[in-house]
């Protein structure tokens, strides 16, 4: 392969990589299991990290016209494609930074303009990593094939209890990978914290994943007081 069609190539590549990144951060067009996770994955990056994927579109793009891309006019096409989808993707930003406005004002709304610190400085060290510190209760079963945990400061009695169901659609996640920072912040604060797992689809169907935060509600009420 000659240096010309090694940058057509990755222009190609890239330009379709932004496209789809683009389409799918706007409108998700996948629904249904398995093929919802792909669309969830380029939403994510698209939609979430829309800077930085720009930055990354010129950056390939860059290369692709270093490797003598535009010397085939399918490379000069895809690089325009290319540059389009970096700008598009760094227009996302902008429902980004509304969203945040709009949540500000309603914070300013409820409680007044400056009333509280919406986020609290981030500690150095993830709160992930304190995982160790705070499980009192690890696997413990709460129905017949699924498990929970129970996170406490050591010393802390009559304390709320905290019901931590993970994300993932009910297809997939889990209880010791998500959502560990929040636990460590509410144990550290005082809360009892139950993180539960569930059967997950498209092996088990709809409603068993409610059953099982369901059993696990229950099993909250009646059996955590001894935590």
């Amino acid at each position: 392969m000659t240096v010309s069609r090694t940058g057509t190539a990755l222009a190609v590549a890239a330009g379709v990589g932004g496209v789809a990144l683009n389409v799918i951060a706007r409108r998700a067009p996948w629904r249904r299991y398995p093929l919802s996770l792909v669309g969830m994955g380029f939403g994510v990056v698209g939609a979430e990290a829309s800077v930085p994927a720009a930055a990354a579109q010129l950056a390939v793009t860059g290369v692709a016209a270093a490797l003598k891309a535009h010397r085939s006019k399918i490379g000069v096409a895809a690089m325009a494609v290319s540059l389009g989808a970096a700008v598009g993707l760094a227009a996302l930003q902008k429902p980004a930074n509304d969203t945040r406005r709009h949540l500000q004002g309603a914070v300013d709304e409820a409680l007044g303009r400056g009333a509280v610190e919406v986020w609290a400085p981030t500690p150095a060290l993830p709160q992930g990593y304190r995982r160790k510190e705070f499980i009192v209760a690890d696997g413990v079963r709460y129905s017949d094939d699924q498990q929970l945990d129970v996170w406490r400061k050591a010393g802390v009695t009559g304390a709320p209890v905290l019901i931590q169901v993970h994300g993932g659609s009910w297809t997939g996640g889990d209880r010791r990978q998500q959502n560990l920072p929040l636990l460590a912040h509410m144990a550290d604060n005082g809360w009892v914290c139950v993180a539960v797992d569930y059967r997950l689809g498209p092996k088990h169907r709809w409603p068993a994943q409610i059953v099982d935060v369901k059993r696990a509600i229950a099993w909250s009420a009646t059996t955590s007081s001894g935590y």
